[in-house]
């Protein structure tokens, strides 16, 4: 507790300097976990890995992913800092704060199997573009900390690339703390940093709830931590997979945290098995003929409830919102509030 010996005025008029600043604070802190949709994927967040194995490096093969994909605008020309994985022949799953309703009139498309950026051999790695069609995500989507975080993207054709597997049994909701998981992407080598221009991959330890909850109370069920120190993953990773390399299958999305490998604080990913009904039955009832192996017991299951979904088109996307203003005009108020109140 700080006393202040000066004269009455002086105390405050340091307490109303105190009392903005703390509010300043704590306003970037949540900055960090509310911003707007377009920006919140540089927040959300490869830190103390290393590079995937080219394709001419021996003893490789299993340590790549030809799945995983990058999220371009502009057929190709705009990476939008963020990745994804194919999980059917027509769909790439990804994070829902990488997903502006209006993306979809700017020829996005997924770059499947990208191992080095700005190299014309791939490393080596087969590797093509498919465009978007539709953007599919749950309707009451807001904020990557509050959770939802998920998004389907429906592909103009299928992929000839084989999908990776997500975990449609709730493995994930078994595992015990420090359980070793994959975190894959492009982004920042370290918070603030630069990315990388080649596909990076992290061992990372898993976190249970319970435990994260002491870093971020708000955690949800629907969100599963990991990390290891000096070890996350980073700004412009989001949307991309955490990977269980035993099980060989998806078990989270890259989501949120605060700042990259900071002590204390684990990285946030969408826990996959907690929706994974809803994209298989929106899939499953969308998907190009041959449909994928999973519809065959899927469809053979009891239909279960539709959940509200989002499902953005070209067609769809002229009533698209910007509400990236809102953040600012919430910190302003509240400061001129506080200002008001300690000016009388």
């Amino acid at each position: 507790m700080t006393i202040y010996s000066m004269s009455p005025s002086k105390n405050l008029s340091m307490m109303k300097t105190d009392l903005l600043l703390i509010l300043l604070v704590l306003l970037s802190f949540t900055s960090a976990h509310t911003e707007s949709i377009r920006h919140r994927k540089e927040l959300s967040r490869i830190v103390g890995g290393a590079k995937v194995p080219r394709v001419t490096d021996r003893g490789g093969v299993a340590d790549r992913y030809p799945w995983f994909a990058s999220y371009y605008m502009h057929n190709g020309l705009k990476w939008l800092r963020c990745g994804g994985m194919l999980i059917a022949p027509q769909y790439v799953l990804t994070a829902a704060h990488c997903i502006h309703e209006d993306d979809i009139n700017k020829e996005p498309i997924f770059r499947i199997g990208e191992l080095c950026r700005g190299q014309t051999d791939n490393c080596g790695q087969h590797s093509e573009d498919r465009s978007v069609e539709s953007i599919i995500m749950l309707s009451d989507f807001e904020r990557a900390d509050e959770g939802n975080d998920f998004a389907l993207m429906k592909l103009s054709k299928p992929s000839t690339v084989t999908p990776v597997k997500i975990d449609d049994s709730a493995l994930s909701q078994t595992y015990l703390p420090g359980k070793h998981l994959l975190a894959l992407g492009f982004g920042h080598e370290g918070f603030q940093g630069q990315d990388s221009d080649t596909l990076k991959h992290v061992v990372l330890d898993y976190v249970d709830n319970p435990t994260c909850a002491k870093s971020y109370p708000f955690i949800g069920s629907d969100m599963m931590c990991a990390s290891r120190s000096g070890q996350d993953a980073c700004h412009n990773d989001s949307g991309g997979p955490l990977f269980d390399k035993h099980s060989k299958m998806v078990v989270g999305i890259i989501s949120w945290g605060f700042e990259c490998a900071k002590d204390g604080f684990p990285g946030v990913y969408s826990r996959i098995a907690t929706e994974v009904e809803w994209m298989k039955e929106h899939i499953c009832s969308n998907h190009e003929s041959p449909l994928p192996q999973f519809c065959t017991e899927f469809m053979s299951q009891s239909t279960p409830d539709n959940p509200s979904l989002s499902i953005i088109t070209a067609a769809d996307s002229s009533s698209a919102s910007d509400i990236e203003v809102f953040p600012s005009i919430f910190a302003l108020l509240c400061i001129l509030s506080l200002a008001t109140i300690f000016g009388r």
